[in-house]
């Protein structure tokens, strides 16, 4: 009698986590998804979540337009943690939020903390730049931040840093909206548009936020008159 051996190769894992808004508390009901997939699920009372039976391999994961990088192995839930914010404009300057179609609304990208970024604003226009930048100032509690999903065919990505010595900002110092018009964008800074004033818990912001790609030119002004506007940069070759 010959004694047949059959090895079965898991071939799935899970990914977990959770969803949290600015001011660190947690975001109930949710959708979490795997983008490509029918797999889903929601955030429960924690603003925690799990998906079962992922492929291995690298997924990526979005919960409405704000979407990660996960690499999934075999019977191992891999976890991801998300902030979920979303910075709405007063006219649309978001044709349907790409990747995913998910929103009209320019989107919050990644907050940098603990860095030491440079003082001022600018614009990266591709995926060379950006990691570039990343490589440098993505690192530590930061370093999540590389695997954020940034669609270069659709977008371009705004920075503002007050630098890492300029503490204390003004409440009004953040990045407020951004207005489209026929020969030039114009970024708005002043008091952030969904969590209030920036810097309440102490730490110098550099935040990045995703707009629709465009070859015109780029102004920042501010809102208010307290509001600091940091001088422009060239974030390429910082």
């Amino acid at each position: 009698m010959l004694a047949l051996l059959v090895v079965v190769q898991t071939t799935v894992g899970a990914i977990k986590g959770g969803v949290i808004d600015t001011t660190f508390h947690p975001v109930r009901g949710v959708a979490v998804g795997i983008a490509g997939s029918s797999i889903s699920t929601h955030t429960d009372s924690s603003g925690e979540f799990r998906l079962n039976n992922v492929p291995v391999g690298r997924q990526v994961v979005y919960v409405g337009h704000v979407a990660r990088q996960v690499e999934v192995r075999a019977d191992t839930a891999a976890f991801v943690q998300f902030m979920a914010r979303e910075i709405p404009a007063p006219r649309s300057v978001w044709e349907g939020c790409k990747p995913y179609g998910t929103c009209n609304l320019m989107r919050y990208v990644a907050t940098f903390r603990e860095h030491d970024i440079p003082l001022g604003i600018g614009v990266i226009r591709d995926s060379v730049a950006w990691t570039s930048f990343l490589s440098r100032h993505a690192t530590g509690r930061n370093s999540t931040i590389r695997d954020d999903v940034i669609d270069w065919t659709h977008e371009m990505l705004v920075i503002v840093s007050y630098g890492p010595g300029t503490q204390p900002l003004d409440p009004g110092d953040g990045i407020n909206r951004v207005e489209r018009h026929p020969d030039h964008l114009t970024v708005l800074l002043g008091p952030d548009s969904s969590s209030g004033a920036l810097n309440t818990t102490g730490w110098i912001p550099a935040t990045v936020i995703a707009i629709k790609r465009t070859t015109l030119p780029v102004e920042y002004r501010a809102i208010l008159p307290a509001t600091h506007v940091p001088p422009t940069v060239d974030w390429s070759a910082q």
